[in-house]
This record gives C-alpha cells, structure tokens and sequence, in this order.
C-alpha cells in the first residue's frame, strides 16, 4: 500500500494524532497520540511513497493498529 507523506498526515489526524510544532531541522516528523499518549516518528520524504515497513514501524510506535490505519 504505497503512500506518500500527505496521505499518511491525513490519514494520522483523522485518528485524532497531532503532530508538535517542529522544531529542528530534517525529513523526519514527530506526531502523538493522545488516546495512547505515545509518540513516534514519520518520515517526510515529499512525493515519494513511504515503505510499508517503516510506516508500519512508526504506527506501533503511536499505538496504531496497521488494519485500522488501513482502513481509514
């Protein structure tokens, strides 16, 4: 399921997850979960389409299920 990063922010404050001001420089963005209270990180890489095994890795670290990121 190839996304890029503006599908993935759409889909991540759909689920109600914010994402901080950003305060330094890089292609890497920090969003949480107020619903788990946990935070994780997303890369930024423009147009291009995000793997599904690093996208997976930063939903487990904001206590996203992968289906229900899915199905969103």
């Amino acid at each position: 399921m190839p996304l890029n990063y503006r599908k993935v922010k759409k889909k991540l404050k759909k689920l109600g997850c914010e994402q901080p001001p950003k305060k330094s420089r890089g292609s890497h963005r920090k969003w949480r979960n107020p619903k788990t209270n946990k935070t994780g990180m997303i890369p930024d890489n423009g147009s291009k389409d995000i793997s599904d095994y690093t996208l997976r890795e930063g939903l487990e670290q904001l206590g996203i299920d992968w289906e229900t990121f899915k199905n969103i």
